[in-house]
Protein backbone atom coordinates (compact mmCIF):
# COMPACT_ATOMS: atom_id res chain seq x y z
CA UNK A 1 0.00 0.00 0.00
CA UNK A 2 2.69 2.55 0.84
CA UNK A 3 4.85 1.70 -1.83
CA UNK A 4 1.22 2.73 -4.54
CA UNK A 5 1.08 5.81 -2.72
CA UNK A 6 4.85 6.83 -3.32
CA UNK A 7 4.24 5.89 -7.04
CA UNK A 8 0.96 8.35 -7.15
CA UNK A 9 3.02 11.31 -5.59
CA UNK A 10 5.75 10.59 -8.23
CA UNK A 11 3.43 10.58 -10.90
CA UNK A 12 1.80 14.12 -9.91
CA UNK A 13 5.29 15.54 -9.11
CA UNK A 14 6.99 14.61 -12.77
CA UNK A 15 3.47 16.01 -14.41
CA UNK A 16 5.07 19.77 -13.08
CA UNK A 17 7.46 20.67 -15.84
CA UNK A 18 7.12 23.82 -16.56
CA UNK A 19 3.99 24.45 -18.33
CA UNK A 20 4.98 27.31 -20.86
CA UNK A 21 8.47 25.68 -22.14
CA UNK A 22 8.11 24.73 -26.13
CA UNK A 23 6.61 21.75 -26.73
CA UNK A 24 9.11 19.39 -28.82
CA UNK A 25 6.22 18.19 -31.03
CA UNK A 26 8.59 15.77 -33.06
CA UNK A 27 9.98 14.03 -30.09
CA UNK A 28 6.81 13.39 -28.64
CA UNK A 29 4.86 9.99 -29.57
CA UNK A 30 2.15 7.68 -28.33
CA UNK A 31 4.60 5.12 -27.09
CA UNK A 32 6.68 5.26 -24.14
CA UNK A 33 9.57 7.08 -23.44
CA UNK A 34 12.87 6.91 -22.33
CA UNK A 35 15.05 9.40 -20.49
CA UNK A 36 17.84 10.87 -22.93
CA UNK A 37 20.13 12.24 -20.40
CA UNK A 38 21.73 15.85 -21.69
CA UNK A 39 24.37 15.85 -23.81
CA UNK A 40 25.49 19.34 -24.05
CA UNK A 41 26.90 21.78 -21.22
CA UNK A 42 24.81 24.00 -19.11
CA UNK A 43 25.16 27.28 -20.38
CA UNK A 44 23.77 30.79 -19.89
CA UNK A 45 21.33 31.62 -22.16
CA UNK A 46 20.96 35.26 -23.11
CA UNK A 47 18.03 36.85 -25.60
CA UNK A 48 16.32 40.11 -26.10
CA UNK A 49 12.79 40.18 -26.07
CA UNK A 50 10.82 43.46 -28.22
CA UNK A 51 7.20 43.24 -27.24
CA UNK A 52 4.73 45.25 -28.89
CA UNK A 53 1.20 45.64 -27.15
CA UNK A 54 -2.15 47.52 -28.72
CA UNK A 55 -5.30 47.79 -27.24
CA UNK A 56 -8.96 49.06 -27.66
CA UNK A 57 -10.30 51.35 -25.61
CA UNK A 58 -6.78 53.39 -27.21
CA UNK A 59 -3.69 51.57 -25.66
CA UNK A 60 0.04 51.21 -26.96
CA UNK A 61 2.68 50.21 -25.00
CA UNK A 62 6.19 48.91 -26.16
CA UNK A 63 9.14 47.09 -24.61
CA UNK A 64 12.72 45.98 -24.63
CA UNK A 65 14.18 43.31 -22.29
CA UNK A 66 17.33 41.49 -22.07
CA UNK A 67 16.96 38.03 -20.54
CA UNK A 68 19.93 36.07 -18.81
CA UNK A 69 19.06 32.33 -18.13
CA UNK A 70 21.59 31.35 -15.65
CA UNK A 71 21.78 27.62 -14.63
CA UNK A 72 21.50 27.29 -11.06
CA UNK A 73 21.38 24.34 -8.25
CA UNK A 74 20.69 21.19 -10.83
CA UNK A 75 20.69 17.83 -10.13
CA UNK A 76 20.30 14.66 -11.69
CA UNK A 77 16.49 14.43 -11.29
CA UNK A 78 13.58 15.14 -13.69
CA UNK A 79 11.96 17.75 -10.90
CA UNK A 80 15.63 19.73 -10.86
CA UNK A 81 18.10 19.38 -13.76
CA UNK A 82 16.85 22.46 -15.09
CA UNK A 83 16.76 24.80 -12.77
CA UNK A 84 17.91 28.26 -13.43
CA UNK A 85 17.68 31.99 -12.34
CA UNK A 86 16.47 34.47 -15.18
CA UNK A 87 17.33 37.94 -14.86
CA UNK A 88 15.47 40.57 -16.49
CA UNK A 89 16.75 44.14 -17.55
CA UNK A 90 14.38 46.71 -19.74
CA UNK A 91 12.59 49.73 -20.63
CA UNK A 92 8.46 50.33 -21.70
CA UNK A 93 7.57 53.42 -23.35
CA UNK A 94 3.86 54.31 -24.08
CA UNK A 95 2.51 57.10 -25.63
CA UNK A 96 2.11 58.90 -21.74
CA UNK A 97 4.50 56.74 -19.70
CA UNK A 98 8.87 55.85 -19.67
CA UNK A 99 9.41 52.69 -17.50
CA UNK A 100 12.22 50.72 -16.20
CA UNK A 101 11.68 47.15 -15.45
CA UNK A 102 14.16 44.47 -13.48
CA UNK A 103 12.89 40.92 -12.14
CA UNK A 104 14.60 37.82 -10.41
CA UNK A 105 12.81 34.64 -11.30
CA UNK A 106 13.99 31.22 -9.36
CA UNK A 107 13.24 27.69 -10.35
CA UNK A 108 14.26 25.51 -7.22
CA UNK A 109 12.18 22.89 -8.99
CA UNK A 110 9.90 22.18 -11.97
CA UNK A 111 7.06 22.99 -11.12
CA UNK A 112 7.59 26.08 -9.17
CA UNK A 113 8.60 29.63 -9.55
CA UNK A 114 9.76 32.44 -6.71
CA UNK A 115 10.12 35.92 -8.09
CA UNK A 116 10.23 39.71 -7.29
CA UNK A 117 9.79 42.49 -9.60
CA UNK A 118 10.85 46.20 -9.19
CA UNK A 119 9.84 49.22 -11.68
CA UNK A 120 10.66 52.70 -11.86
CA UNK A 121 8.83 55.28 -14.31
CA UNK A 122 7.11 58.52 -14.76
CA UNK A 123 4.72 60.28 -16.89
CA UNK A 124 2.95 63.21 -18.51
CA UNK A 125 -0.59 64.47 -20.15
CA UNK A 126 -1.53 64.80 -23.17
CA UNK A 127 -4.20 67.33 -23.82
CA UNK A 128 -6.33 64.59 -26.53
CA UNK A 129 -10.49 64.97 -26.22
CA UNK A 130 -11.10 63.49 -23.58
CA UNK A 131 -6.86 63.91 -22.15
CA UNK A 132 -4.67 61.26 -21.30
CA UNK A 133 -2.47 60.95 -17.86
CA UNK A 134 0.40 58.92 -17.74
CA UNK A 135 0.98 59.53 -14.12
CA UNK A 136 -1.15 62.44 -12.41
CA UNK A 137 -2.83 63.09 -9.09
CA UNK A 138 -6.56 62.70 -8.43
CA UNK A 139 -7.85 65.74 -5.95
CA UNK A 140 -11.48 65.80 -4.64
CA UNK A 141 -12.49 69.19 -5.66
CA UNK A 142 -16.10 69.34 -4.10
CA UNK A 143 -16.89 65.91 -4.82
CA UNK A 144 -15.63 65.99 -8.39
CA UNK A 145 -12.42 64.68 -9.75
CA UNK A 146 -9.45 67.30 -9.94
CA UNK A 147 -6.71 65.56 -11.98
CA UNK A 148 -3.10 67.62 -12.00
CA UNK A 149 -0.41 65.93 -14.54
CA UNK A 150 2.97 66.11 -12.62
CA UNK A 151 5.02 65.84 -16.17
CA UNK A 152 8.13 64.05 -14.56
CA UNK A 153 8.12 65.86 -11.54
CA UNK A 154 7.65 62.75 -9.50
CA UNK A 155 8.16 59.16 -9.90
CA UNK A 156 5.84 56.18 -9.58
CA UNK A 157 7.72 52.91 -8.66
CA UNK A 158 6.59 49.38 -7.41
CA UNK A 159 8.16 46.04 -5.89
CA UNK A 160 6.77 42.78 -5.99
CA UNK A 161 7.57 39.20 -4.36
CA UNK A 162 5.42 36.50 -5.34
CA UNK A 163 5.52 32.64 -6.57
CA UNK A 164 4.13 30.40 -9.38
CA UNK A 165 3.02 26.88 -9.34
CA UNK A 166 2.73 24.92 -13.00
CA UNK A 167 1.19 21.46 -13.90
CA UNK A 168 1.14 20.03 -17.74
CA UNK A 169 -0.50 17.01 -17.85
CA UNK A 170 1.85 15.81 -20.71
CA UNK A 171 4.34 15.52 -18.81
CA UNK A 172 2.29 12.23 -17.33
CA UNK A 173 1.01 11.52 -20.94
CA UNK A 174 4.17 11.81 -23.18
CA UNK A 175 2.06 12.83 -26.49
CA UNK A 176 2.41 15.96 -28.00
CA UNK A 177 -1.99 16.77 -27.59
CA UNK A 178 -1.97 15.75 -24.01
CA UNK A 179 -0.85 19.38 -23.21
CA UNK A 180 -3.27 20.51 -20.72
CA UNK A 181 -1.43 23.16 -18.45
CA UNK A 182 -2.34 25.04 -15.66
CA UNK A 183 -0.53 28.11 -13.85
CA UNK A 184 -1.08 29.67 -10.60
CA UNK A 185 0.51 32.79 -9.05
CA UNK A 186 0.30 34.68 -6.14
CA UNK A 187 1.69 37.62 -5.35
CA UNK A 188 2.26 40.83 -3.26
CA UNK A 189 2.82 44.37 -4.92
CA UNK A 190 3.66 47.89 -3.12
CA UNK A 191 2.82 50.85 -5.70
CA UNK A 192 3.30 54.37 -4.65
CA UNK A 193 4.33 58.10 -6.08
CA UNK A 194 6.97 59.63 -4.48
CA UNK A 195 6.29 62.79 -2.96
CA UNK A 196 2.78 61.66 -1.85
CA UNK A 197 1.37 60.42 1.09
CA UNK A 198 -0.70 57.22 2.02
CA UNK A 199 -3.93 59.27 1.32
CA UNK A 200 -3.41 60.63 -2.15
CA UNK A 201 -5.17 59.34 -5.12
CA UNK A 202 -3.29 59.02 -8.31
CA UNK A 203 -3.45 58.18 -12.11
CA UNK A 204 -1.15 55.41 -13.42
CA UNK A 205 -1.11 54.59 -17.32
CA UNK A 206 -4.50 56.64 -17.84
CA UNK A 207 -6.44 54.78 -15.23
CA UNK A 208 -9.41 55.60 -13.34
CA UNK A 209 -7.17 57.24 -10.73
CA UNK A 210 -8.15 54.94 -8.01
CA UNK A 211 -4.59 54.06 -6.63
CA UNK A 212 -3.49 55.24 -3.22
CA UNK A 213 0.55 54.18 -1.99
CA UNK A 214 -0.03 50.75 -0.88
CA UNK A 215 0.03 46.88 -0.57
CA UNK A 216 -2.50 45.06 -3.24
CA UNK A 217 -2.41 41.37 -3.11
CA UNK A 218 -2.68 39.79 -6.67
CA UNK A 219 -3.77 36.24 -7.80
CA UNK A 220 -3.55 35.13 -11.35
CA UNK A 221 -4.66 31.87 -12.65
CA UNK A 222 -3.91 30.45 -16.75
CA UNK A 223 -6.13 27.12 -17.81
CA UNK A 224 -5.11 26.08 -21.17
CA UNK A 225 -4.25 23.72 -24.03
CA UNK A 226 -0.84 24.03 -25.89
CA UNK A 227 -0.51 22.23 -29.55
CA UNK A 228 1.80 21.39 -32.02
CA UNK A 229 0.17 23.67 -34.12
CA UNK A 230 1.10 27.33 -35.44
CA UNK A 231 -2.61 28.44 -32.92
CA UNK A 232 0.19 26.79 -30.44
CA UNK A 233 -2.03 27.70 -26.98
CA UNK A 234 -5.66 28.76 -26.38
CA UNK A 235 -6.91 29.41 -22.99
CA UNK A 236 -8.57 31.33 -20.01
CA UNK A 237 -7.26 33.65 -17.64
CA UNK A 238 -8.02 35.44 -14.42
CA UNK A 239 -6.66 38.07 -12.79
CA UNK A 240 -7.91 39.24 -8.95
CA UNK A 241 -6.43 41.87 -6.80
CA UNK A 242 -7.43 42.96 -3.72
CA UNK A 243 -6.20 46.13 -2.17
CA UNK A 244 -4.90 47.38 1.17
CA UNK A 245 -4.68 51.68 1.32
CA UNK A 246 -4.83 53.74 4.31
CA UNK A 247 -8.19 54.84 4.25
CA UNK A 248 -9.06 58.92 5.76
CA UNK A 249 -10.53 58.90 9.38
CA UNK A 250 -13.81 59.65 9.47
CA UNK A 251 -14.30 56.93 6.22
CA UNK A 252 -15.17 53.68 5.61
CA UNK A 253 -14.40 52.35 2.27
CA UNK A 254 -16.80 49.95 1.89
CA UNK A 255 -19.22 52.99 1.24
CA UNK A 256 -17.25 53.31 -2.66
CA UNK A 257 -16.37 49.76 -2.78
CA UNK A 258 -12.67 49.73 -2.05
CA UNK A 259 -13.35 46.25 0.40
CA UNK A 260 -14.34 44.21 -2.76
CA UNK A 261 -12.16 42.50 -4.68
CA UNK A 262 -11.49 43.40 -8.24
CA UNK A 263 -11.87 40.41 -11.07
CA UNK A 264 -10.69 40.70 -14.52
CA UNK A 265 -11.64 37.40 -16.96
CA UNK A 266 -10.89 36.41 -19.98
CA UNK A 267 -10.08 33.99 -23.27
CA UNK A 268 -6.40 33.82 -24.62
CA UNK A 269 -4.83 32.77 -27.94
CA UNK A 270 -1.64 32.47 -28.79
CA UNK A 271 0.24 31.73 -32.66
CA UNK A 272 3.78 30.77 -33.42
CA UNK A 273 3.99 33.15 -36.53
CA UNK A 274 7.81 32.35 -37.45
CA UNK A 275 10.38 31.11 -35.64
CA UNK A 276 11.13 34.10 -33.19
CA UNK A 277 7.73 36.21 -33.39
CA UNK A 278 4.97 35.26 -31.88
CA UNK A 279 1.04 36.73 -31.50
CA UNK A 280 -1.05 36.83 -28.19
CA UNK A 281 -4.70 37.93 -28.44
CA UNK A 282 -7.19 38.31 -25.91
CA UNK A 283 -10.31 39.74 -24.40
CA UNK A 284 -11.21 40.79 -21.15
CA UNK A 285 -14.32 41.65 -18.74
CA UNK A 286 -14.08 43.26 -15.57
CA UNK A 287 -15.84 43.29 -12.71
CA UNK A 288 -17.74 46.93 -11.67
CA UNK A 289 -19.14 48.08 -8.40
CA UNK A 290 -23.25 48.59 -8.34
CA UNK A 291 -23.59 52.20 -7.20
CA UNK A 292 -26.68 53.27 -5.53
CA UNK A 293 -26.97 56.23 -7.93
CA UNK A 294 -26.05 57.12 -11.64
CA UNK A 295 -22.83 59.57 -11.22
CA UNK A 296 -20.92 61.01 -14.19
CA UNK A 297 -17.85 60.29 -14.91
CA UNK A 298 -15.77 63.63 -13.17
CA UNK A 299 -17.30 62.32 -10.35
CA UNK A 300 -14.39 61.55 -7.37
CA UNK A 301 -14.56 57.86 -6.25
CA UNK A 302 -14.82 58.09 -2.54
CA UNK A 303 -18.07 60.41 -3.66
CA UNK A 304 -19.96 57.40 -5.29
CA UNK A 305 -21.81 55.05 -2.74
CA UNK A 306 -22.11 51.43 -3.71
CA UNK A 307 -25.46 49.56 -3.20
CA UNK A 308 -23.99 47.20 -0.66
CA UNK A 309 -26.95 44.69 -1.22
CA UNK A 310 -25.92 43.76 -4.67
CA UNK A 311 -23.32 41.84 -6.25
CA UNK A 312 -20.93 43.37 -8.48
CA UNK A 313 -22.12 43.35 -12.09
CA UNK A 314 -19.59 42.66 -15.45
CA UNK A 315 -18.60 44.97 -18.18
CA UNK A 316 -16.24 44.56 -20.79
CA UNK A 317 -12.82 45.84 -20.32
CA UNK A 318 -10.61 45.77 -23.56
CA UNK A 319 -9.44 43.66 -26.59
CA UNK A 320 -5.20 43.41 -26.96
CA UNK A 321 -3.27 41.87 -29.17
CA UNK A 322 0.86 41.43 -28.13
CA UNK A 323 3.47 40.77 -30.78
CA UNK A 324 6.84 39.60 -29.40
CA UNK A 325 10.17 39.30 -31.51
CA UNK A 326 13.23 37.23 -29.51
CA UNK A 327 16.66 37.54 -30.62
CA UNK A 328 18.56 34.50 -29.26
CA UNK A 329 21.79 35.79 -28.65
CA UNK A 330 23.53 32.50 -26.63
Amino acid sequence: MTKKIWTIIAAILLATIPVFAETDSEEDSESDWVEVPETTEPHVEYSTNIDAAFAFPLEAIGTVTEVFKVPAMRFDSPLMRDNNITFTIGAALSPVTLEGILSVIWTPVAFLELYTNANVGSGWSLKNNPPMHGLSLNKDNHSKSLIEPVNFTRTFYSVQFGGAFQFDLGALIRHKWAHLVLRIDQFGTYKGVTRTDNLTSWVWKNDAGENRNGLRYNGEYVLGYKMPIDMNFIGMRVETEKTFFTVPDGLDKSDWGEDRMKVVFGPLVSFKLTKDLSLLLLAQWQTRHPYSSAYDEETFYQKKLVNKNEAETVVFKRVALTLTYTIKHW
